[in-house]
């Protein structure tokens, strides 16, 4: 996560990468709940957040999966 040292009230948005490293093992990638957490940490700075993120396969399939949309 960006933004957590100094000058951190100062930036505009947020990035939060979650590690989706298995589009359907849910130990290999990171738990939604860990994502709202942040996202809610994050929103209450009235910030934009984005959430970006990569996988080796099919990215929305895993964000459908782990129910990062929700």
């Amino acid at each position: 996560m960006t933004g957590t040292g100094p000058g951190a009230q100062t930036q505009k948005y947020v990035l939060i990468k979650p590690n989706l490293t298995s589009n359907v093992k849910q130990l290999a990638a990171t738990h939604a709940d860990t994502l709202r957490a942040s996202w809610t940490t994050w929103r209450r700075g009235s910030r934009s957040v984005i959430v970006a993120e990569a996988s080796s396969g099919n990215t929305m399939e895993g964000f459908d999966n782990f129910k990062y949309r929700s």
